[in-house]
């Protein structure tokens, strides 16, 4: 915030005590002054634009489309290794009969594998799905940071920035100096 500012009032040398004078004739100490109301004249608020962010989520549903390969899962190998091997079962005799069967098998796996694979397809299908955003919801206020105020102590007009409002009166230091 900012600070406040209290000037230190000047009073002439008929207003000072004669101690003080007597006490500075004899080089003490800087007299520290003493404290005092002074009347509140005018206050006028200090204002500050400040940008406020107020986050927010958006949501909706969409349509959103998909695709799905479809192809061989097996079942073509399978069924053509069955088939394979019993139409390999069929040709040749004793021993060349399961060497027969055993190539129908794999014969019937690759042709099976060749055809699923012929039989690929691909389906689209949609469904509705839920999307959200956050959004900046961005806006200005205006805020008092401060206060100029205007107040007469002994017949003269002062003004300072004070932190908050000080009312009717504000309080002041007086100090009286010699003039050399």
């Amino acid at each position: 915030m900012r600070s406040i500012f209290l000037p230190i009032v000047f009073l002439s040398l008929a207003l000072a005590p004669i101690p003080a004078i007597a006490g500075h004739a004899q080089g003490a100490s800087r007299d520290p002054g003493y404290y005092d109301q002074a009347r509140v004249v005018e206050v006028l608020p200090i204002r500050e634009v400040v940008r406020l962010n107020t986050p927010h989520q958006e949501c909706w549903t969409e349509e959103v489309e998909h695709v799905r390969h479809y192809d061989d899962d097996g079942a073509y190998t399978v069924v053509g290794s069955i088939l394979g091997g019993v139409v390999g079962h069929q040709f040749g005799g004793g021993t060349g009969r399961h060497v027969a069967t055993a190539a129908g098998s794999v014969l019937g796996a690759v042709i099976g594998h060749d055809l699923g694979h012929s039989h690929a397809y691909d389906r689209t299908y949609t469904t509705m799905e839920r999307r959200c955003q956050t959004v900046n919801d961005y806006r200005e206020q205006e805020r008092i940071v401060g206060y100029r105020v205007t107040y007469d102590y002994a017949g003269r007009t002062y003004t300072a920035d004070m932190d908050r409002h000080p009312g009717r009166y504000v309080r002041v230091r007086v100090s009286v100096d010699p003039v050399e």
